[in-house]
């Protein structure tokens, strides 16, 4: 599997062109850069939260930044948890723990950006495998995938 059976399917329905990147088997997604050449600045990361309405959130930041939780809550004026991972694995059914992508619609999540990802010129993200990475040009990321369904941080 190079990608999770529902976002190769979100992909094509949408006719979203996008690069898989396949690599030996790594759980560390930094290590992955360090090997790849990949700046962690470039690879956008899932959070998942939940509000104390248990209303779930996708927060994608990149790699090479931490979320704000203060800011998130601020931003949106509701109080968050971080999901477990059973949680998350329940949202994620056809995906390797760890792997999640950062790509919301086919998960039907509700999602907040982090601002800096909209500047790289390709996003790399775990596609839901640890043996393969995907990414999209700046354009995709930001229209196709985010378009009306994200606020940018």
């Amino acid at each position: 599997m190079a990608i999770a059976v529902s976002l190769q399917r979100y992909f094509e329905r949408k006719g979203i062109v996008y690069k898989t990147h396949p690599h030996v088997r790594e759980n560390s997604l930094s290590k992955l850069c360090f090997e790849l050449g990949i700046d962690p600045a470039h690879v956008a990361v899932p959070v998942l939260l939940q509000s104390a309405r248990k209303a779930y959130l996708m927060a994608v930041l990149p790699l090479s930044s931490g979320l704000d939780m203060n800011r998130v809550e601020a931003l949106l004026r509701r109080e968050f948890t971080w999901l477990d991972d059973y949680a998350v694995s329940q949202r994620f059914l056809d995906v390797e723990p760890d792997a999640e992508p950062p790509i919301p619609e086919p998960y039907d999540l509700p999602c907040i950006v982090d601002r800096s990802l909209m500047d790289v010129e390709r996003v790399f993200f775990r596609a839901g495998t640890h043996s393969s990475l995907a990414s999209v040009d700046a354009d995709t990321f930001q229209r196709p995938i985010y378009a009306g369904n994200a606020v940018q941080t």
